[in-house]
């Protein structure tokens, strides 16, 4: 597991990427990583007092199967609009609007650059040593695109493989999403197939660099990218990776009320919470 030493010197370079899975359905996901990142990353610091930790990240979507969004319309708006006005009355009536978490959320939506963050592509935000600058190019991210279930991983992971890793530095990646990858292999039927043995090369790669691997499977409605995360464990194991760790998340609210993608604060804690239990089960990493 992640230890603490003795002294403040900080001399072990520890290389922190996340692979986020920012295709429509993940939005709530993204907006807990930046409402809560800053909090594990102080953790971290707190915990390993002699590593020289630096954030990256890559948000990734499903250039694969990506389509243009048909043209929005003022009707779309509107309805849009009565829906998150019924949505706050619904809310406020039973005592749980959070007036606070909504205004955080216009907040962060007026910060986006689709033209940096396009929907057809996976996009690497090179590491940094402060989580900070992670958070301020997350906020600039909408989710959006995935117009089949298995999303793009093996894209996701040559992006990662490419990198501005130090040489030197202990290796971790943390992959959230709540779909599996292409190829029949790692979601169980026929979905671009030839993205299969692509995406074992891209696994076999990480075994070979040592990277320390968590998985997260956000589960909804389904098992969430379960299949793809133990078909990985198991490429990787076979090539003697050093950890590959898979954890579920299951987002607990009461979706009537604040509907399909809209968590409450609560579930944003427990889903950093998950972060740092997976964290803290990684294997032979002496900081």
């Amino acid at each position: 597991m992640l230890r603490s030493g003795k002294g403040t010197k900080r001399n072990i370079p520890v290389d922190i990427c996340f692979l986020l899975d920012t295709t429509q359905s993940m939005q709530s996901a993204l907006y807990a990583m930046i409402n809560k990142v800053s909090d594990l990353s102080f953790d971290l610091r707190i915990n390993n007092r002699h590593a020289d930790i630096k954030y990256g990240a890559v948000v990734f979507r499903d250039p694969v199967d990506w389509m243009p969004p048909p043209p929005s319309s003022p009707v779309d708006a509107e309805t849009n609009k009565l829906i998150k006005e019924s949505r706050k009355r619904q809310l406020m009536d039973i005592g749980l609007w959070d007036e606070e978490l909504e205004n955080l959320k216009e907040f962060y939506s007026k910060h986006v650059d689709k033209s940096k963050y396009p929907e057809d592509q996976n996009v690497a935000i090179e590491f940094f040593p402060k989580i900070e600058k992670i958070i301020d190019e997350l906020m600039k991210v909408e989710c959006g695109g995935g117009n089949d279930d298995p999303e793009d991983w093996n894209g996701a992971i040559r992006c990662a493989l490419n990198m501005n890793w130090r040489e030197n530095s202990k290796k971790c990646i943390i992959i959230i999403s709540d779909a599996n990858a292409h190829g029949k292999r790692f979601c169980g039927y026929d979905n671009h197939n030839d993205e299969e043995d692509k995406l074992i090369e891209a696994v076999e790669k990480l075994a070979e660099k040592q990277c320390y691997i968590i998985g997260i499977s956000v589960m909804k409605r389904d098992k969430g990218c379960l299949k793809t995360l133990q078909e990985m464990k198991d490429i990787y194991e076979t090539k003697n990776g050093k950890c590959f760790i898979i954890e579920e998340f299951k987002p607990i609210y009461d979706e009537n009320f604040f509907g399909e993608d809209n968590w409450p604060q609560d579930v944003f804690d427990e889903f950093m919470s998950t972060i740092r239990k997976s964290m803290s089960r990684l294997d032979n990493v002496d900081i």
